[in-house]
């Protein structure tokens, strides 16, 4: 299901009422796992951007992976609170050099027994 998503996120998650937390220490709304698929187009290879989203997944505590495609442009799945993800796709924005002029998002069924995030070559 392909949908357009809105990336805007505040400097902290809203507090919850279960109090579950990212990686990082701040209340999440929900704790629930949510797993993403994502294509990013535009200038994302040689830029830095698998590392800075591996990165961004260490620092959120989200599990997936990240790859270069042939087309010149990067897949990622990722899984984690949604509020997790947002701020992941919100700081690889941030990078110097990454300019991001289209996206696609899938959502897909949960992992349960992925624990980590991994750069695919």
């Amino acid at each position: 299901m392909k949908r357009s998503v809105r990336y805007e996120f505040s400097a902290r998650c809203r507090v919850a009422v279960s109090g579950s937390f990212c990686k990082e220490g701040f209340l999440l709304q929900s704790e629930r796992n949510i797993r993403r698929h994502f294509r990013f187009y535009g200038r994302v290879q040689g830029v830095g951007f698998r590392y800075r989203a591996y990165y961004a997944a260490r620092n959120y505590g989200i599990t997936g992976y990240v790859k270069n495609l042939y087309d010149g442009s990067v897949e990622m799945e990722v899984q984690a609170p949604e509020e997790c993800i947002d701020k992941m796709i919100l700081s690889i924005e941030k990078g110097s050099f990454i300019q991001i002029d289209n996206l696609e998002v899938n959502d897909l069924p949960v992992k349960e027994d992925e624990r980590e995030f991994r750069v695919v070559d």
